[in-house]
This record gives structure tokens, C-alpha cells and sequence, in this order.
């Protein structure tokens, strides 16, 4: 238990095992301190680092504001007719709003960007080894749920990236299915394309909307689907950014019956 909370798998449940022994245990919680002291002074730093932008650029949105309220009251006070200053007064208002429009863009991009400090491992593994971890978790948990978990059949191939992370990715799609899937089924399937290797992970359910689907790797994007559920919408959002950083990509799928996620592995 403490190994997968120091590598971000929040999700797991402590069991007994005798073949244990207590100085793994001990490790493993000096690791999970580390990384939580970490991950607190990295929060710390990028909080930081916000709040100096947000107040840089609410300073800099003053200045257009300030236009437009004076243009404004000029207008309405009538004080430029119906001449060319009227129509210059009408031109500064339209230039300083879409001016501020810029800085609210630069605003809601900056705070989607950099919100989690994701680090990842260059280096391999082997598809049988993720697997072997993933099914250890989740035979149990879709047996006790009572969800069909079929699993098709795989090489096993040498993939590029972090074996933690790539946990880390399906522990979010597996959770995801047990909260807005119906319970039936999850599908796990493995196929090549363009000198990647892509694995699919479907659950049945209902879908998301069209709109949704759009945005359902955005950060802190919660469907309707999720109205009374536990969670902040990063979910999506970090096994996108771990794909990337391990220079893969995962992409979403949907049909009438239910939702899937592709992972790409080079």
C-alpha cells in the first residue's frame, strides 16, 4: 500500500500478506513521506507562481477597462454626437474589450496548464508485466462488483515509458467504469497500428453527450453523468498528460452502448 500511494495510486486497499516483511513496509513509508513532502513544496511553488500571473494580468486588464468606462460615459452623456469621435469613441470600445478578451483567454490557458507536476521515468516494460499488476487489482474488484472483465490476448511486447504511471493511467480508466458505467461489462483488447501498440479499454454504459465528448480531457471537466459522485475531473486530464509525457497519446471512443479509451505505446 504505501509503494502505490508514493506513485500515485490512491485507490488500493491495504491486505494482509505474510509473505511481507515489515522493513518493505517501513521503505515504503519513508518513500510515500518523500513524495508527499515533494508534492507540498511543488503545490506551494505553483500556487505561488499563480497567484504572481493572475495578479500581473488583472493589473494589466485595468488599463482597457478603464477606456472602455470613460468612452462609455462619453457616449451616454452624448458628448461626442453623432461625428466622428462618436464612431472613433465606438471603435476604442470594441479594441479594448476584445483586448481584455485576450487577457481572459491567457488567464483560463494558464490555469489549465502546469496544474499537476506529473514526472515520469524514461525507460520500458513489458506488456505482461503491466498487465500481470492491472488484472491483480481489478480481477477482484470487478468479481466483487460483479462486472464481466474479458481480457483478449496479447504479445509481450517491450513498451516505452513509465510501468508506475502506465498503473496509474489504467487505475483512473478502471475507476472511471465502475462509477459511470452500468456494471456489465469491461473489455480490455490489444491490436498495432503504425508501428504503435494501442490498447482498449471499454466499458458499457451511457455515453457522454456529443458537447461533452468534446471536452472530457480538459481539466476539472465534470459530465453530467457525475452529478452527486465523488471526484475533481482531473482524472482524464492526468492520463493524458502521463500518455504524452511517455510519448504516447490516448484517445476516447464512443457508441451507443458505451464509452472506450485507447492507449497508444510506442
Amino acid at each position: 500500500m504505501p509503494y502505490e500511494l508514493a506513485n500515485g495510486h490512491l485507490s488500493g486497499e491495504v491486505t494482509e500478506e505474510k509473505s511481507r516483511f515489515f522493513g518493505d513496509f517501513v521503505l515504503g513509508m519513508s518513500q510515500l513521506r518523500d513524495a508527499l513532502s515533494y508534492a507540498r513544496k511543488r503545490r506551494l511553488e505553483l500556487e505561488k507562481e499563480k497567484k504572481t500571473m493572475l495578479l500581473s494580468l488583472s493589473h494589466d486588464i485595468k488599463t482597457p477597462l478603464h477606456t472602455i468606462r470613460l468612452y462609455g460615459k462619453a457616449l451616454e452623456e452624448n458628448l461626442y454626437g453623432d461625428g466622428p469621435q462618436r464612431i472613433h469613441a465606438a471603435h476604442q470600445i470594441g479594441e479594448k474589450a476584445a483586448e481584455i478578451e485576450r487577457y481572459v483567454e491567457e488567464i483560463m490557458k494558464n490555469s489549465r496548464e502546469d496544474i499537476l507536476d506529473i514526472q515520469i521515468k524514461e525507460g520500458e516494460f513489458y506488456q505482461k508485466d503491466l498487465m500481470d499488476r492491472v488484472l491483480d487489482t481489478y480481477w477482484e474488484k470487478c468479481r466483487i462488483r460483479m462486472v464481466d472483465l474479458n481480457v483478449g490476448a496479447y504479445d509481450n511486447l517491450l513498451l516505452k515509458g513509465d510501468l508506475e504511471r502506465a498503473l496509474e493511467v489504467f487505475g483512473n480508466l478502471f475507476e472511471n467504469a465502475f462509477k459511470y458505467g452500468d456494471g456489465r461489462r469491461i473489455e480490455i483488447s490489444f491490436f498495432e497500428e503504425d508501428y504503435c501498440h494501442l490498447i482498449r479499454i471499454y466499458s458499457t454504459g451511457k455515453p457522454v453527450t456529443d458537447n461533452e465528448f468534446n471536452h472530457i480531457f480538459e481539466s476539472f471537466f465534470r459530465g453530467a453523468n457525475s452529478r452527486g459522485m465523488e471526484g475533481n475531473g482531473l482524472g482524464l486530464y492526468i492520463c493524458r498528460e502521463i500518455m504524452r509525457k511517455m510519448d504516447g497519446e490516448i484517445f476516447a471512443q464512443k457508441d451507443e452502448d458505451g464509452m472506450a479509451f485507447v492507449l497508444v505505446f510506442r
